[in-house]
């Protein structure tokens, strides 16, 4: 697509060249991008243990200092995996910043997260 935008702004150029006088000036403006702000994301729960995702997306949780994946068999394995495909850069963003910290339980991430 960058290749067709460059092609036409060329094309566009080279009609209205004949067309403008000596001494005109055309200059093309690039349109504004959207300013980045920063990523908010915050962790699931299931049944009120912080989900942390493995590299391959499956979800899991912290109990007496073991991971324990999410059964596939639970009715909210699926939502979860969904969850992950659709925020997972926001996700590592947010394990990358608060992750090494292993939350367990709700209230640990929103008493540490203040």
């Amino acid at each position: 697509m960058p290749f067709a935008r460059v092609s036409l702004r060329v094309a566009v150029l080279a009609l209205a060249m004949p067309a403008l006088g000596a001494g005109c000036e055309v200059r093309l403006a690039e349109r504004p991008r959207p300013a980045a702000g920063p990523v908010v994301y915050e962790p699931l729960y299931y049944h009120d243990y912080v989900v942390y995702f493995d590299d391959a997306g499956l979800p899991y949780y912290w109990l007496d200092g073991r991971v324990v994946h999410v059964s596939s068999a639970e009715p909210e394995y699926a939502p979860l995996v969904r969850h992950y495909r659709a925020h997972g850069d926001a996700y590592r963003m947010w394990n990358r910043a608060h992750g090494r910290h292993r939350y367990v339980k709700r209230d640990d991430w929103q008493r540490r997260s203040r």
